[in-house]
Order: structure tokens, then sequence, then C-alpha cells
């Protein structure tokens, strides 16, 4: 079976609850190691949002979220 390591969905327009739903969907994903969310608006509950899913994700190696 292939696992998702790598996704990119930079410049998608996400904005916040965009962010929070991909986060909580994260929380427990063991495959996944790159995820790029860069210019997606993501405002400061994306924000909390990612923090709280990398508290809760031991397997994520990168993610890019700037802007």
């Amino acid at each position: 079976m292939c696992s998702l390591t790598e996704l990119d969905l930079s410049w998608n327009l996400l904005h916040a609850a965009g962010v929070e739903a991909i986060s909580r969907a994260l929380h427990s994903n063991a495959a996944l190691l790159t995820l790029r969310l860069a210019w997606n608006g993501a405002g400061w509950r994306g924000g909390l949002a990612l923090g709280e899913m990398l508290a809760a994700n031991g397997s994520l190696r990168a993610l890019h979220a700037q802007h």
C-alpha cells in the first residue's frame, strides 16, 4: 500500500477554517512527512490549530506555513 508522504496545498485560499480542518485530520496521521500550506491566509486561528496538530503528530518532519 502506498502512503502519501508529501502534500503541497500552498496558494489555495484555505483561510483559517481550511487550515483548522486539515490540522484536525492530521492529529493522528502517521504517514505524512512534509506539509506545505504557505500563502493560505491561515491567520492566528490557523496557526494555533497547526501548533496543536504538531503537539499531537509525531511523524511530520517539515511544515511550510509562511503568510
